[in-house]
């Protein structure tokens, strides 16, 4: 129910301030519109035979206070994901420790350490990734932190390993990520709500998505002539999706 938010988060209410007025009907979505950044809603309730208070701020601000990580040149938590490209020798690893890992697919030296906006808890770790075929630029799925609307894709340039362009607002989490063969598109298989979503390369724009709710799926792939794909449902299914007038 409550995203991102552990047991030492919440704040123990004590007795002598633990009296109720009445309940207010209010419509959230009119509040958040006119919230400001010093705004904050709170939640009480019961549990463990105590009074818990946990608040949240209502305005989506991405945390200006320094956020310490560990600089180690190897991964130091779960390795989610990899991927290479021969025509750059590049070899690529993301990991829930919020790092991508760029690697010279020969000697795996490391070539660079790439960070995206984080903060405590889930925000920021990094589920999945895929580089063109071509070489010039890697895609990345990032779990998205309170100031988004949801989960994110980053899409890296090769060439100086800088930001080109972010999908934002996705449904879900993008448990995989592949670009198609003539690197026109990039295919994206949700870890819920739906099956795939498929972008174009030129400008990253919603060219085509699974229509039918879904418990989603964990791997997506194009077939040969990148007319269709095959996806791995979470209800034990696999399915084909033919690229007909997007």
């Amino acid at each position: 129910l409550v995203k991102d938010k552990h047991i030492n988060d919440l704040e123990v209410v004590r007795q002598e301030r633990s009296s109720f007025t009445g309940i207010i009907g209010i419509n959230l979505s009119e509040t958040l519109t006119c919230a400001t950044a010093s705004d904050s809603i709170t939640f009480t309730l019961f549990r463990n035979e105590q009074i818990i208070r946990i608040t949240f701020p209502l305005a989506k601000i991405l945390p200006e206070n320094p956020f310490l990580v560990l600089n180690t040149p190897m991964h130091h938590s779960e390795i989610r994901d990899i991927s290479v490209n021969k025509v750059k020798n590049i070899l690529v690893s993301v990991s829930y420790d919020k790092t991508m890992k760029i690697w010279n697919s020969e000697d795996l030296s490391l070539i660079k350490t790439l960070r995206f906006p984080t903060g405590n808890g889930n925000p920021g770790k990094i589920v999945s990734t895929a580089i063109s075929h071509q070489g010039d630029q890697i895609a990345c799925s990032v779990w998205g932190g309170d100031w988004e609307n949801g989960d994110l894709i980053f899409i890296i340039d090769t060439e100086n390993f800088a930001i080109r362009h972010v999908i934002r607002n996705l449904e879900n989490t993008a448990f995989d990520l592949e670009f198609s063969a003539d690197d026109h598109y990039l295919l994206v298989a949700l870890g819920d709500r739906r099956d795939i979503m498929l972008f174009e390369t030129s400008g990253y724009q919603l060219v085509a998505q699974s229509e039918k709710p879904s418990m989603g799926t964990n791997s997506a792939i194009f077939l040969e002539d990148s007319q269709q794909i095959l996806c791995v449902g979470n209800d034990c299914a696999l399915r084909l999706y033919q690229l007909e007038d997007q």
